[in-house]
């Protein structure tokens, strides 16, 4: 089924730009709703070569989440190309679910049940009905953690009247099979990432495990279909959000968490941490920071000015519960600056995104304190992003049937197929 609206709406340049070290953002006049406890994405989901954006959420005080999604038509989001409307509390994701090389919608409601809207083409979508035993949806994430090349469904939330994080795996034809392995945590945040370089997503998990008590936790895949748990001891957070990145550039991936901790045993300051992979053993090292962490927000990562080093943008309410929207620059250094402050924005998950391909990344934001619509932020980077020179140093090592393919000394992808 298809849902299609015609909506026509002249974009042009905001007078006022933003100034960031050097460099410009500019504002957008879009005619997107400003929705709040919303998920934004920047998909391509009409294989034209240009992102499209997707926001789904709800409008303050309204007891229904809605969702949209609008053609990007040179530079212009003038098309709704569909609209939406589900209960409350709903979750969304895309992802190529059955992996016909585009991308494919799916909402994730209460009690039970998926909704699939399968991207057929030609602006067309057709949606069924996916049936799960849970109650509710607090956090979902689609992802192939058995390398099956079938998308797997991450979820927190409830099932049988008990909190749960679980790992649906995808057997194809609609069906799944649970894992509930993973310790269950309330107001959670979920990652994954490969974080020992060894071919299999990992996961990383933090929230409240009993009352004033929080916890992260690592859970290192082992490759069949279970996963060895450990602490790596340090801070949890609720209210915030956790994500991989290699910050410093060795090859490894990171994790950044922000949001309300517990620091030296008093509970619910507002902070952002980085922790450093060491060597993809397990264990992290903090390094210092001298950001302001918020809470009730997002995490975004990016590098917004193509110096090589992943950025770090913040949004959500502060310490002193005002919504805020902060840019940090990655100096190389394991230094970050504070590069700008943008429109604040609260419950929501903003987004980058290179909507006019011009090679930098541009900004998404939505429930913006006061607004009525979401802002796009376009960046005005005189240097693009270029396509990098051809690799050196490459070598390969074949391991059963695995070949691993080493780029100088930092670089590692691997082929399992």
């Amino acid at each position: 089924m298809k849902t299609r609206t015609m909506s026509y709406v002249i974009v042009c340049l905001f007078i006022n730009s933003l100034f960031i070290s050097g460099q410009t953002f500019t504002e957008l006049n879009i005619d997107i709703p400003n929705l709040f406890s919303s998920k934004v994405e920047w998909i391509d989901f009409d294989n034209d070569g240009d992102l499209d954006i997707f926001i789904g959420g709800g409008h303050l005080n309204a007891s229904n989440h809605n969702a949209f999604l609008y053609r990007n038509d040179n530079e212009n989001f003038n098309d709704l190309i569909l609209e939406i409307q589900v209960g409350g509390n709903a979750q969304f994701s895309w992802i190529d679910f059955d992996n016909d090389n585009d991308v494919d919608l799916i909402i994730a409601l209460q009690e039970n049940t998926i909704l699939l809207y399968e991207n057929i083409g030609n602006d067309q979508f057709e949606y069924r009905t996916i049936y799960l035993n849970y109650y509710s949806c607090e956090n979902f994430q689609w992802q192939d953690f058995n390398n099956d090349g079938l998308a797997d469904l991450l979820f927190s939330g409830r099932i049988n009247g008990n909190n749960r994080i679980s790992l649906f795996y995808n057997g194809g034809n609609d069906q799944f099979t649970l894992n509930n392995q993973f310790i269950p945590l309330i107001s959670s945040s979920i990652a994954y990432g490969d974080y020992n370089n060894d071919g299999h997503l990992d996961l990383v998990t933090t929230g409240e495990f009993k009352r004033d008590s929080l916890r992260t936790i690592l859970y290192t895949n082992n490759g069949d279909n279970t996963f060895t748990q450990s602490d790596p001891f340090f801070e949890a957070i609720v209210s915030g959000d956790i994500k991989w990145a290699d910050i410093n550039n060795d090859g490894y991936l990171d994790i950044i968490i922000n949001g309300i901790m517990n620091t030296n045993n008093i509970l619910w300051e507002v902070k952002i941490k980085i922790f450093k992979n060491l060597n993809g053993s397990g264990d992290f090292e903090e390094i210092p920071t001298n950001m302001d962490g918020t809470k009730e927000g997002c995490l975004t990562l990016g590098d917004y000015n193509n110096d090589g080093n992943i950025d770090i943008f913040l949004s959500g309410r502060n310490i002193s519960d005002v919504p805020v929207s902060q840019l940090y620059q990655n100096n190389g250094n394991l230094i970050f600056t504070l590069g700008a402050s943008f429109s604040g924005s609260s419950f929501s998950k903003n987004n980058w995104g290179d909507f006019d391909v011009d090679g930098d990344l541009d900004l998404f934001l939505t429930n913006i304190e006061a607004e009525t619509k979401s802002k796009i932020f376009r960046n005005e980077i005189a240097s693009p992003n270029t396509i990098p020179t051809s690799p050196i140093n490459l070598t390969t090592t074949v391991i059963q049937d695995s070949v691993d393919f080493f780029l100088g000394c930092r670089t590692r992808y691997r082929n399992t197929s």
